[in-house]
């Protein structure tokens, strides 16, 4: 399900204080509406809100502010954007055996989901790596599905 509104997340930078924001980016495709907190992707180097429906899609980051470009050009709009940090997010880990585990790989297939199973489904985009789990209680464990990750926009990875 994608977005219709903005979203809030708690993102911080990888020294703990807040995440350096990338202004101006990547061109917007046309007629998008990127809303803040959205996952985005980039296809052939302009940005959209991730949907899983285009393959060769890669990780760009965390919408900073919401973006409209309906009615408007490819590449008028270049929206700012969030490429590496950590956030604090629910992690749909239907049919993942109980607990999840720091280390293992986060994906995405739309602008408002965090995965953790990419094999199932088509298109999706790795979005980082599990940090902490937070657990029923709100401490650090590895009972429940809200989890620190650390992400980061692809073009920033070190092969």
């Amino acid at each position: 399900m994608a977005l219709s509104a903005d979203v809030h997340y708690a993102i911080s930078s990888v020294e703990g204080g807040s995440p350096i924001i990338v202004e101006r980016a990547h061109p917007q495709l046309t007629n998008t509406v990127i809303y803040q907190g959205a996952i985005l992707g980039l296809v052939a180097g302009n940005i959209r809100p991730l949907d899983g429906t285009v393959a060769g899609t890669t990780f760009a980051g965390i919408a900073a502010r919401k973006s409209d470009s309906t009615g408007i050009a490819t590449g008028v709009k270049r929206p700012d954007v969030i490429q590496e940090g950590f956030i604090k997010c629910e992690i749909n880990a239907t049919g993942w055996p109980a607990g999840l585990i720091p280390g293992t790989e986060v994906f995405s297939t739309a602008d408002d989901n965090f995965i953790i199973d990419d094999v199932a489904i088509a298109n999706s985009v790795r979005i980082g790596k599990i940090h902490t789990v937070i657990g029923a209680d709100g401490l650090p464990g590895n009972t429940a599905n809200t989890c620190i990750v650390f992400f980061q926009a692809n073009q920033l990875r070190v092969a």
